[in-house]
């Protein structure tokens, strides 16, 4: 094994190691971040009804398959979906749990009080 086995490769175009899967999102934010592309959402909608192939998912979308796998690359990284073979199909799933942590904090928001809250005083 050399040296440098676990340092990043770097790209000669930019100072910042590059990945192939791109960064994978640090927190609830990030995956929140990811969530609000209409198109991953609506993929998630999809898998959490059914596995679905990559073929099926261009088809629902009406998208590429370019599209279709930069979209779930992104989810894959984010640990939010994971893939399949069957056969020369690759099927894609939504990872059990993989959303807990985003539905306690929809759901801790959800749940606040609101306007009953009290008002912090302002400075004088």
């Amino acid at each position: 094994m050399r040296p440098d086995a676990d340092v990043p490769a770097r790209d000669p175009r930019s100072e910042r190691p590059r990945t192939v899967a791109g960064p994978r999102p640090t927190g609830t934010h990030e995956v929140l971040r990811l969530l609000g592309d209409p198109e991953r959402w609506r993929i998630l909608v999809l898998l959490a009804a059914e596995q679905l192939s990559t073929r099926h998912l261009q088809a629902e979308l009406g998208a590429s398959a370019g599209v279709v796998s930069r979209h779930l690359r992104a989810l894959r990284a984010a640990g939010l979906v994971d893939a399949s073979r069957a056969g020369r199909a690759q099927y894609h799933r939504l990872v059990p749990g993989a959303l807990d942590d985003v539905a306690r904090l929809v759901g801790m928001l959800a749940e606040a009080p609101g306007g009953h809250v009290p008002r912090r005083p302002a400075d004088a």
